[in-house]
């Protein structure tokens, strides 16, 4: 098994400059099951968000307690396999209508949708493809 990182900073940047205001997807991968898969940000002015470990396990399980049958324990099967994406505006409108189906069933961070339509209004996020993540 391998550990999950205390911590994962991550930096937008489009053509070397940072990007600011974007909304990050992180892929957490699974030797069995469903890999993870949640949402985080938005990124600084110098184009950085940071995911904790405790925020990663705390999203895990929230997943496992809604759909048990898709995904096998966090800490269990991580094959240290991370991957983080810039979210694009239909990334974007697909996450704020999950939210509207399950805000009743998981519990959110608690500016999740601010975050998320702030970054909905933002151009930024139609160059999406482009944006590369890299994580430190």
């Amino acid at each position: 098994m391998t550990d999950i990182p205390e911590i994962l900073n991550c930096r937008a940047y489009l053509n070397g400059s940072p990007v600011s205001g974007l909304m990050l997807q992180v892929n957490i991968g699974m030797s069995r099951k469903n890999s993870y898969s949640f949402i985080f940000g938005p990124t600084d002015s110098k184009g950085y968000a940071a995911l904790e470990r405790s925020r990663i396990l705390k999203e895990a399980k929230a997943q496992l307690e809604v759909s048990l049958m898709d995904f096998d324990p966090i800490e269990e099967g991580f094959n240290g396999e991370i991957k983080v994406i810039a979210m694009s505006k239909n990334d974007i409108r697909r996450a704020l209508n999950a939210f509207q189906l399950y805000d009743s069933v998981i519990e959110y961070s608690k500016y999740y949708k601010q975050n998320l339509e702030k970054a909905m209004a933002s151009s930024k996020s139609k160059d999406a493809r482009k944006i590369e993540v890299e994580i430190k």
